[in-house]
């Protein structure tokens, strides 16, 4: 019988086998999911077809299904187009993500001279990220 506790970590393995690039992509998947729900939610609460919904939006009903399929990477014009078409409220928020300040140890600035250490910025993403791996580690100990 196998020892569960021996096996390498699942999701250690499928960033190993996928690359990062997979697990930085989960957030626009969530997008593409959002907006697929939506178009989803409305045609089923205005009680439309896919092709009642392809006309309103001036599409056909396979465009229809592949908006509503989640798998779909909508332009930014096909996205204003349908929320104008739907009256959805439609806005993109592209600003900088929120930072952390830290302080690090620099010999070569005057702060350093003067024993005060300059801040540092650092995206809070990376932070959460390191805060993650060391949760996922803990719990590893614990369990061993």
């Amino acid at each position: 019988m196998i020892d569960v506790r021996t096996l390498p970590d699942a999701w250690e393995t499928i960033d190993r086998l996928t690359g990062s690039e997979a697990s930085e992509k989960d957030s626009l998947y969530d997008i593409y999911y959002k907006i697929s729900m939506a178009l989803f939610d409305y045609r089923e609460e205005h009680k439309l077809s896919q092709k009642k919904l392809a006309e309103i939006l001036g599409v056909t009903q396979p465009m229809v299904a592949k908006l509503e399929s989640g798998d779909y990477n909508y332009t930014v014009e096909q996205l204003w187009k349908i929320a104008t078409k739907l009256n959805f409220k439609f806005n993109i928020d592209f600003e900088m993500a929120p930072e952390y300040t830290v302080r690090q140890e620099n010999k070569d600035n005057d702060c350093a001279q003067s024993g005060i250490n300059p801040p540092v910025r650092v995206p809070m993403i990376n932070l959460l990220k390191l805060k993650e791996k060391k949760q996922q580690s803990q719990g590893k100990s614990k369990t061993e």
